[in-house]
């Protein structure tokens, strides 16, 4: 019957019978999941709920819209209002077939129940309804009364109130909203009866998508779109690509898992957030070729160019990226009216983006790719060489982008010039991982045996120091491979560059928990060192001297290290090494408790001025003040106003060393122990989603511990940390730290063996050195560790009685006062009380007060939560004793200090069910 539609609307029937059984397809899942559009999807279901008039839905080929309509309408189809959202759909038939997506809406409507809706709104309709719509739609049936169809005005008028009061009578019975998609395709009649409804003010919402910049678009259905967007009652939104974020939710909800960086980073540059080419994209491991579907859809947009415009996009394609009209014009060498004709075509066929002053540039980053698929390897190689000519002329060049295109041009000679001058640039950045990526090139490209290359010449001495220097904050394993291929490459072992490599090949070492290989070639350092007077480059071996020293928990040392490079920055001129060496005397003189000390010296480094930007000097003296701080048991607005002028600086200059990494670390710390958890995760998630290595393990024990706190019992990653060797800390101190964390997590899992294993290890390990001083919190974890273990004991005497004697020959043996009050270490008092209260619970003998004095200690400072739970052991020995009121009352309080901290509260309120059973 569809055929009648045809001939009477004037189309070509012959093309609909061919065309017909193209014309179907599968349709997308209503309600189906969606990446970002959050505020899209809102707008489209709030239209098909309660929204009048026509909603169009515009956006280039691909960009989502048929997802997003489609997941509207399954919400809006599912809100319980019982709405119906009836769908038709126009192809590229459509313009042979009028009317085809109203049937299809008709059909959809009629299908619901078999035609029991569409029926009873007919009921309240005039008969001529029926009869004009059973041409639309043969399932009503024949229609013998009603006159012949024709093409003229009244036929249309006939067809168009016919589907108004159709339309208008369903939704009388139940909610309804139309949805038509690919409005582009539209035949006229569609179009116009759309635009009538709209005019007429028909109570049904509608919503239509429609394709921008399509070239099959004719020029009336464009004029058409034109028109209708300045009705008053037709609203019109585009939509663009995903966000970067957006397009990590499509790949996670395309491949159930949340995507690595790499892959993300690697889509999203390619796509720039095109939902469609992050689909094909997706399941196309790089480096192999394109999908099929995504290369021939390319393909296709760049077949048939004539010679001008193929020489312009051979040219973007190569450089992958805009290029001025006027370079490009330099490069394509094209008379100025072929260019410009190239240009135009190009517009025409809409290759282009839309236009930014004088640049030029390819629609998308695929289409370059395509480009490339089509050059020849020779072909290719000449443009390259070309491009990285003409950049190479302009007035000022990006030596990386040069390098690159030389690379790509096969030509190292004229390539290692611009590796050199790019590392450069990009060590005088600070971007490490890039000039590194440069230098690592440069060395790759070395000619043969000469000692010098690049223009002006480097030595390649001075190239191996300079990757080193990139490397050691961002990737120390590598950093330490270099090293060693350094002093291997190096003549002569006694000369001043080899000192210079030396001292970095020690400082990797100490990195990698090689700490006492590390300090032998440090000496050696420093003998050559001494022997040529004071420099710049023997401070900053005797800084590195220190660090080690200090790593191993030989303090005194340490410090009159450091106080040698203090004393020798006055004989030479190095303001960045001085203050440097102030803050690291700092820290030494709160280690000696005098804190006043301490911040004054941290103030006099902050105001030595440099000569030029260093932000890791910077963030040096932020963390050894913010680790002042923690010490003093600072509250954490003093932490955070200590470290933010040092993060905003390396947030400016994109910074992202490794001691970045300590500084929010030690926010962080700040944060937990003032009870504000959220927060500390805040800053420790975002560093710690990868898999840790030796210099992060501190981060990932502190990511495991806040887990916990929230309520997260993931025991797999305490158990991976348990089974890390202590040896490859890259310092005693940071082993304390983080051992601290991760006994704190293990105990808080219920794993106290766990717990206690570790601890006593690196309690015995520090316990004879300076590090000594900071072993409190480890002692009264281990005590608790050991009381927690009793409580599950079947042999309690023995293992009792042993226990006992191996903490208290542990305490007694310190090095060190880890206990001793002072100012600078301000909670010492309170561990002191702690571990005195675990002692006696270990002994079997708890104590109400020794636990209260505990809690009175940690309110002080305040820590809310060891003050928590020193109040719910106190309320456990007080329930033990009998004393049900006094117990009630400090389970109360704790519970109350306990916010943030998910197991001791379910313990608190473990222990208060105990007591007042249901």
């Amino acid at each position: 019957m569809l055929e009648l539609v045809v001939e009477a609307m004037g189309g070509d029937v012959d093309e609909f019978r061919r065309l017909w059984l193209a014309a179907s397809g599968p349709a997308s899942t209503p309600g189906s999941p969606i990446a970002g559009r959050r505020d899209e999807l809102a707008t489209v279901r709030r239209h098909l709920e309660s929204g009048s008039g026509l909603l169009l839905v515009t956006g280039e080929a691909g960009m989502g819209k048929t997802r997003l309509v489609d997941t509207a309408a399954g919400f809006a189809a599912g809100s319980g209002r019982n709405m119906f959202v009836a769908r038709g759909t126009c192809r590229p038939l459509s313009t042979q077939v009028p009317l085809l997506p109203i049937a299809d809406v008709l059909r959809s409507a009629y299908q619901v129940d078999e035609g029991r809706w569409l029926e009873e709104g007919l009921a309240g309709c005039a008969p001529y309804v029926r009869a004009v719509l059973c041409r639309l739609l043969p399932e009503l049936g024949e229609a013998d009364d009603t006159p012949g169809m024709s093409a003229d005005d009244w036929w249309r008028h006939r067809m168009f109130a016919a589907v108004s009061a159709a339309w208008t009578s369903l939704a009388a019975v139940r909610p309804l909203a139309v949805l038509v998609e690919d409005l582009h395709w539209a035949d006229s009649s569609t179009l116009d009866l759309l635009e009538h409804l709209v005019s007429r003010g028909v109570d049904v919402p509608m919503v239509g998508t429609w394709r921008l910049e399509d070239p099959a678009t004719s020029v009336a259905t464009a004029d058409w779109g034109i028109r209708v967007r300045r009705m008053p009652s037709v609203e019109t939104f585009v939509l663009g690509p995903l966000s970067r974020e957006e397009t990590a939710v499509q790949l996670e909800l395309l491949a159930g898992d949340r995507p690595a960086a790499e892959l993300l980073e690697r889509i999203y540059r390619r796509t720039r957030g095109q939902p469609l080419f992050t689909e094909q994209l997706a399941a196309h491991d790089d480096g192999q070729p394109l999908p099929e579907l995504l290369a021939d859809l390319l393909d296709r947009r760049i077949q048939g160019l004539g010679d001008p415009a193929w020489s312009i996009v051979s040219a973007l394609g190569a450089a992958d990226r805009s290029l001025t009209d006027s370079l490009l014009s330099e490069l394509t060498q094209l008379p100025p009216t072929a260019f410009v004709a190239g240009l135009h075509e190009l517009e025409a066929r809409r290759l282009l983006r839309s236009a930014k002053g004088h640049e030029v540039e390819l629609r998308h980053p695929l289409l370059a790719e395509a480009v490339r698929r089509h050059l020849v390897a020779h072909e290719l190689v000449e443009e390259h060489r070309r491009l990285a000519t003409a950049l190479a002329r302009t007035a000022d060049p990006s030596p990386g982008e040069v390098a690159e295109q030389w690379q790509l041009g096969e030509d190292p000679a004229q390539e290692i010039v611009w590796r050199i001058r790019a590392a450069q640039a990009a060590g005088q950045r600070l971007a490490m991982r890039a000039a590194a990526a440069h230098w690592q090139r440069a060395l790759l490209l070395w000619p043969g045996d000469d000692e010098l290359a690049g223009s002006p010449p480097v030595r390649k001495c001075d190239v191996y120091l300079a990757l080193m220097d990139a490397l050691g904050p961002v990737d120390v394993l590598l950093a330490a491979a270099v090293a060693q291929e350094a002093m291997e490459d190096q003549a002569d072992s006694e000369s001043p560059d080899a000192a210079a490599i030396y001292q970095r090949a020690a400082e990797y070492q100490g990195n990698l928990g090689e700490q006492e290989s590390a300090l032998l070639l440090m000496d050696k350092a420093l003998h050559i060192y001494e022997g040529l007077g004071p420099s710049a480059d023997h401070v900053r071996a005797l800084i590195r001297r220190e660090w080690l020293l200090w790593s191993v928990g030989r303090e005194e040392e340490g410090a009159a290290t450091a106080l040698l490079g203090a004393e020798m920055c006055a004989l030479i001129a190095a303001p960045e090494l001085h203050r440097w060496l102030l803050a690291l005397l700092a820290s030494y003189s709160a280690k000696d408790g005098d804190l006043d000390l301490a911040l004054s010296r941290i103030r006099e480094a902050a105001r030595i001025q440099v000569p030029q930007p260093d932000p890791a000097g910077d963030v040096h003296i932020a963390i050894e003040h913010t680790v002042i701080l923690n010490w003093a048991a600072a509250d954490p607005d003093s932490v955070i106003a200590a470290a933010r002028p040092a993060l905003d600086v390396a947030t400016a200059w994109g910074f992202d060393a490794h001691i970045v990494a300590v500084l929010r670390y030690n926010v962080a710390q700040a944060l937990r122990l003032a009870g504000h958890v959220d927060r500390a995760a805040e800053l420790i998630d975002p560093m710690t989603e990868g898999i840790p290595v030796p210099r992060i393990f501190g981060l990932h024990s502190e990511r495991a511990l806040l887990d916990l706190l929230r309520g997260r019992f993931d025991t797999e990653a305490i158990e991976r940390y348990a089974m890390v060797d202590p040896s490859q800390f890259d310092g005693l101190a940071n082993l304390i730290e983080s051992t601290d964390a991760f006994a704190a997590a293990s105990l808080w899992s219920g794993r106290p063996q766990m717990a206690l294993d570790r601890l006593l290890i690196v309690i015995r390990r520090a316990v004879r050195t300076d590090a000594s001083a900071f072993i409190g919190p480890l002692l009264c974890l281990a005590a608790r560790a050991a009381a927690d273990k009793m409580e599950i004991s079947a042999d309690l005497d023995h293992d009792r009685d042993r226990l006992l004697h191996t903490l208290r020959d542990l305490r007694d043996a310190t090095a060190r006062d880890p206990f001793r009050p002072s100012l600078a270490f301000g909670a010492n008092k309170a561990l002191a009380a702690t571990w005195a209260a675990e002692i006696a619970r270990l002994a079997g003998q708890p104590s109400v007060d020794r636990w209260n004095r505990a809690a009175n200690e940690w309110h002080q400072l305040p820590r809310p939560h060891d003050e928590a739970y020193c109040l719910w052991r106190a309320g456990q020995s007080a329930l033990t004793r009998g004393q049900a009121t006094t117990g009630a009352k400090l389970l109360r309080r704790a519970r109350v200090l306990a916010h943030q901290h998910v197991p001791l509260r379910n313990a608190i309120v473990g222990a208060t069910t105990t007591a007042h059973p249901a």
